[in-house]
């Protein structure tokens, strides 16, 4: 979660300073909302080798990943 949130940051935030709080919350939510389910998975890392929930992930979620 770190890195989408790290992601976000740096799309969103970086270089443009917004009027009101809601107006970055909604561009930050329409950033997220722009990427595709993969994108999500390999950016948090559920897509690792390593990753810890791996062994508890149901066979339909996986193979959808």
């Amino acid at each position: 979660m770190e890195s989408l949130w790290g992601q976000g940051k740096d799309t969103i935030c970086v270089s443009w300073q917004y009027a009101t709080m809601n107006e970055q919350v909604n561009a930050f939510v329409a950033h997220l909302s722009g990427l595709s389910n993969q994108e999500v998975l390999r950016t948090s890392g559920v897509l690792s080798e390593n990753f810890w929930l791996k062994p508890v992930l149901s066979k339909n979620f996986w193979q959808g990943a």
